[in-house]
């Protein structure tokens, strides 16, 4: 049998459009895939945070892990990035009250304030903790304890029902 030349070209066609089709969806597939898994953790931590951790211990070690960054003995600037699938090698000595939340990322305030910022869910609409050295004026949107405020970009007038819940 013999192939003609109009089959071949589509042939040819079709497999350059599957390629490419292959291309573009496996990464975003995988994207999407990340993303879930990172709203999953997100919820899975926030719902630890609110039902299950003592404010006080979380607050205590956010401050230590400050003091330990800032004095340099962590070896870290600014961050650790959870996220990313690469876990930073200083991320074993994170303090279990702050790991059992699942952080996406922790920012540390470097400067003059000190605080420590833990993102559950890192991003523009993100929601997490902030904790506040001691004698620090605070603020966020809901008060946990002295010093330590939860913060979520969704808190605010137009979403009454999200703030009720």
């Amino acid at each position: 049998m013999k192939v003609s030349r109009r089959h071949l070209v589509w042939g040819a066609v079709a497999t350059v459009l599957a390629i490419l089709s292959i291309l573009v969806v496996v990464p975003i597939a995988r994207f999407m895939v990340f993303l879930e898994r990172l709203r999953r953790a997100a919820n899975r931590g926030r719902d630890h945070l609110f039902c299950e951790t003592d404010y006080a211990e979380l607050l205590a070690a956010c401050r230590e892990l400050s003091r330990r960054v800032a004095s340099g003995e962590c070896g870290v600037q600014g961050y650790f990035s959870f996220h990313s699938g690469k876990h930073d090698p200083q991320a074993l000595s994170i303090p279990q009250a702050i790991r059992d939340i699942e952080p996406a990322i922790i920012w540390f305030d470097t400067g003059s304030k000190g605080d420590v910022t833990i993102e559950l869910r890192p991003g523009p609409d993100w929601y997490g903790v902030v904790a506040f050295p001691e004698g620090q004026e605070c603020s966020g949107d809901v008060k946990l304890t002295d010093g330590l405020w939860y913060c979520d970009a969704e808190y605010r007038e137009p979403y009454l029902e999200y703030m009720k819940w």
